[in-house]
């Protein structure tokens, strides 16, 4: 009897523990959480269907006819954790399989297994309604419960002292494996729901914490939009009321004015940059960078903000200083620049000084560039210097203004460059804030190439479309223009602009990005497809929010420059000057030429210094087989241009010609290629043929241009 009883129940009790591990494999590797939730029910009704097969097959037989087995555990199971569906399918295939079975018993297994099935259905419904999963005492509880539910179906023997004998020998075992099966399979279950609830939770909180950074950017998009917006005009009308006639008190007021303003737009830029930093982290494009040059810029941006304080302000470069490294001249710009304005702000005597050298590293051609920013000033506590780089530390100056974002941003910047940044300061005496930057030397010291010089005179020769739809910056920006000389058209927003560039000529478009009607990326797109000359003019952003994205949207909308709001007047010349030759247009207005669009074209077919670039950052001697390489590469790619008319290959042709012309040096070539591509693109079939006869025109000109070139300076 021990061993008619023991072996089948150890076999069920091993399909059992298969059956756990199973199930534990399922919750590890995503395949039940995955599905949905009818699947789900249905796959776990099938296996533990199966299950209860299998426990049927090895029964414990009491007496001849009459059966045992342990699946009443799997049954409650399947209900209570699997759901309805899964509870119905294992309920019928035990029915079933039990039916099947036959004996004096059959009915009464059919009918416990149908109870039990029923029990599960209820339990689970019990169990969501409430809300709350059943604890392990809870679990234990249900076990004993349900199963005592099924021992009258005893009765349904034919003979009740059978069933009362029954009772008696199987009662503790049907209730001790309906308690181990519950409590293990439940366990397995209950940490499957866990997990899941867990991962739903984390998906949850990622999207919320997306939606937030979202919403972060956007609110910081707005802010420093609607906040650059107005500051342009108070910055550009003090600059316009400080070229007047001024008392001294009133040039004064003008100066406090023009101080406040740039320090609000300080604190903006510190909010926006940590946001974006917080947010996203730190992007880095390097680039070939002249170190002397973007420094000695640093220090003339806040030279006026010295001399203001009554300070000496210096720049000292060492000799062994490169003349070019690969690095990222923006993120350095910024932070040489907010450590330079702390070190103005916190000095009020004495001088302020900037001193650069290179550390040679062990690979040719690497090093660190070292900067080092002393001043004379109040000086800094060492415990104070631990708050100092935390966001908003100010340490015990707060009265001095800004808001302790400054040296974050520029050490988050400068770490993220592969660098460092560390700070020396003794109180009463002064700080010393050191940088240094991993780069790579790309050209050494090379004498700077003087910035041409541009005639006041010729200024009203060039006529600048300006596109704004705020009215107060759109006078501003014609006030400063017209006083430098410009002749001056203002557009209200993108569609006006299109329809000035059809009916009059500009050499340059200074173009707001948010306008209404049509944004001033699709003004772009639209002039750079049109089939006329002034597809050709450069077109500067105008924008009151700047990140790398913005840049990007507007160069491959096809603008060629970018200027923040609130509009600094330097910058804005220095542009104008970059993008339109005086000199040049002088004498094409002074003789006009033949009736061809092409011949009309004042621009610049071949530039000379992107040559001179190239002998520097090259090898010796390697500059003249890379420029014949890229010429060829060009006559190649004009020759393919003038064999398809499929617009895919088109557009791809442009593009590899927009590059190869830029890196040397053709930019009449590189700039109609793009108007070729942006035509493709848009599908203007017409204007497209126009466009590729011109640009084979073009080309040839341009070769023609550098091998002349080439050929003089051989």
């Amino acid at each position: 009897m021990i061993e008619t009883i023991v072996i089948p129940l150890v076999q069920n009790i091993g399909v059992l523990a298969l059956l756990a591990v199973g199930i534990a494999r399922l919750n590890t590797s995503d395949t039940l959480s995955d599905m949905p939730v009818i699947m789900r029910q249905l796959l776990i009704g099938v296996a533990f269907g199966l299950a209860v097969i299998v426990v049927m097959a090895t029964p414990v037989e009491l007496r001849p006819g009459v059966v045992f087995d342990t699946h009443a555990g799997l049954l409650l199971t399947a209900g209570l954790f699997g759901g309805p569906l899964a509870g119905l399918i294992t309920g019928v295939i035990a029915m079933y399989a039990r039916y099947e079975i036959g004996g004096i018993g059959q009915y009464t297994g059919v009918t416990a297994a149908g109870v039990l099935a029923v029990v599960g259905i209820v339990a689970h419904v019990y169990v969501t309604r409430r809300g709350r999963r059943l604890s392990i005492g809870e679990l234990a509880v249900y076990a004993v419960v349900s199963t005592a539910l099924i021992l009258p179906t005893f009765f349904l023997l034919p003979d009740i002292d059978m069933a009362i004998g029954l009772l008696g020998t199987v009662t503790p075992i049907v209730f001790s494996s309906s308690l181990l099966a519950v409590l293990i399979l439940g366990f397995l279950f209950e940490m499957d729901i866990r997990r899941r609830e867990l991962e739903a939770d984390l998906r949850r909180s990622e999207v919320e914490a997306r939606q937030a950074a979202d919403a972060k950017s956007r609110f910081l998009a707005a802010m420093s939009h609607e906040v650059r917006t107005p500051m342009n005009g108070v910055v550009g009308f003090t600059a316009l009321l400080d070229g007047t006639a001024l008392n001294a008190f009133q040039r004064r007021c003008t100066e406090q004015i023009g101080a406040a303003a740039t320090s609000l737009l300080r604190i903006i830029d510190d909010i926006v940059d940590y946001a974006r930093i917080d947010t996203a982290g730190v992007e880095i494009e390097v680039s070939d960078t002249n170190p002397r040059e973007l420094l000695a810029r640093c220090v003339e941006a806040l030279r006026r903000q010295a001399e203001g304080k009554r300070l000496d302000i210096a720049l000292d470069l060492a000799e062994s200083l490169p003349g070019g490294v690969l690095v990222d001249s923006d993120r350095l710009r910024q932070a040489v620049v907010n450590i330079l304005e702390n070190a103005i702000k916190f000095t009020d005597r004495g001088h302020v000084t900037m001193a650069a050298a290179w550390e040679p590293a062990g690979a040719e051609g690497t090093g660190v560039l070292v900067i080092e920013i002393h001043d004379t000033g109040i000086g800094v506590s060492h415990e104070d210097q631990v708050h100092l780089f935390q966001p908003f530390g100010q340490g015990s100056h707060i009265g001095r203004g800004g808001i302790g974002l400054g040296l974050v941003v520029s050490r988050a910047l400068i770490e993220a460059m592969g660098g460092s940044i560390e700070m020396a300061s003794t109180p009463r005496i002064g700080t010393r804030v050191t940088l240094r930057v991993p780069t790579a030397v790309t050209r050494a010291v090379t004498a700077s190439r003087p910035a041409p010089v541009r005639m006041r005179e010729n200024t009203d020769r060039i006529r600048i479309l300006v596109v704004e739809d705020v009215a107060m910056n759109a006078e501003v920006l014609e006030a400063l223009l017209v006083r430098e000389g410009y002749r001056v058209t203002v557009a209200e927003n993108g569609a006006e602009a299109v329809a000035a560039m059809r009916g009059e000529a500009y050499d340059l478009v200074l173009m707001d990005l948010q306008m209404p009607v049509m944004n001033g990326l699709d003004a772009t797109r639209t002039i750079r497809a049109l089939p006329t000359l002034a597809s050709t003019v450069p077109i500067l952003a105008l924008t009151a929010y700047a990140s790398r994205e913005d840049l990007r949207q507007c160069l491959d909308a096809g603008m060629n420059d970018f200027l923040t709001k609130p509009i600094d007047r330097p910058k804005l010349f220095e542009a104008i000057h970059r993008w339109c030759s005086v000199d040049d247009r002088a004498a094409a207005d002074a003789e006009p030429s033949g009736n061809t669009s092409i011949e009309a074209a004042d621009i610049l077919v071949f530039d000379r210094s992107r040559i001179d670039e190239l002998n520097a950052v090259l090898p010796a001697g390697r500059a003249d087989g890379f420029v014949a390489e890229s010429v060829a590469r060009v006559r190649n790619i004009l020759a393919d241009l003038a064999k398809t008319e499929d617009r895919q290959q088109i557009e791809d042709l442009t593009h590899q010609l927009t590059t190869t012309a830029g890196t040397i040096g053709l930019n009449a070539l590189r700039d109609h290629a793009r108007q070729v591509m942006h035509a493709a693109l848009a599908a203007e079939t017409t204007m497209l043929a126009t466009l590729l006869g011109e640009l084979a025109e073009i080309g040839r000109r341009s070769i023609e241009a550098i091998e002349t070139e080439r050929v003089v300076s051989g």
